[in-house]
């Protein structure tokens, strides 16, 4: 079952892609309700518009921990450079949320990762890399304007 969000900042003309890609990191994290005491719960799904910035996420339970994990894949080619900046732009974002990101092979899917502090590892997150790929092939994630 999925729920639909529509957030509005107000000041949509003034936010990058990056900064949509970071508000998206808080949003989802507030609307899902992560925590160290319960880090799953019903699947939901949000639509996000910022500065010509679709997005459609999507909220899933792994079948070993049942951690929310949140998938998204850019549709538009993205450089390495790019993938470095928004990694350092989203770092604060995700220490908060106790999550982690990872870029595919490829370089064209993002991997939202949001697990528990407790149980948070690059360890663990690279043994679950297929296994959120083929989650990134269920969602749709739309950016108009490229890095």
């Amino acid at each position: 079952m999925r729920a639909a969000l529509q957030v509005s900042s107000g000041n949509e003309s003034v936010l990058t892609t990056e900064q949509a890609l970071h508000e998206l990191l808080r949003m989802a994290g507030k609307e899902l309700g992560l925590s160290k005491k319960d880090a799953h719960g019903a699947a939901q799904g949000g639509v996000m518009r910022v500065d010509g910035v679709h997005v459609s996420i999507s909220c899933f339970e792994t079948d070993v921990q049942r951690d929310a994990i949140i998938v998204a894949k850019l549709n538009v080619p993205v450089n390495p450079a790019s993938i470095r900046q928004l990694l350092e732009i989203n770092l604060v974002a995700t220490i908060a949320l106790g999550s982690t990101i990872a870029i595919d092979c490829d370089g064209q899917a993002i991997l939202l990762s949001l697990l528990p502090i407790f149980t948070s590892s690059h360890t663990f997150l690279a043994n679950h890399i297929s296994q959120m790929a083929l989650f990134a092939n269920t969602l749709e994630l739309q950016i108009a304007n490229r890095f």
